[in-house]
C-alpha cells in the first residue's frame, strides 16, 4: 500500500475513532481532539510530508505556526 493511501486510511480511522468512542466518558474529551486529526490530513493535502518549518496548521479554527 502506498504510504499516502496509509496515511489516508489511518486519519479515516483516527478521525472516527476521536469522534466515535466506544466510552461515554471519554466521549467529550476525544471529540474535542478530532481536529487535530484533521490538521494533520490538511497537512497531506498541502503536499507537507517533509514538515519542514514553519507549518501553518488550523486546529478546531485556531490557527498556529509550527517552527
Amino acid at each position: 500500500m502506498p504510504e499516502q493511501a496509509w496515511l489516508e486510511t489511518f486519519l479515516d480511522a483516527r478521525s472516527d475513532t476521536l469522534r466515535h468512542p466506544h466510552d461515554a466518558a471519554t466521549h467529550t474529551v476525544w471529540a474535542d481532539s478530532a481536529g487535530r486529526a484533521a490538521a494533520l490530513r490538511d497537512l497531506m493535502e498541502a503536499d507537507e510530508h517533509q514538515l519542514d518549518p514553519p507549518l501553518h496548521v488550523d486546529v478546531s479554527g485556531d490557527e498556529h505556526e509550527l517552527r
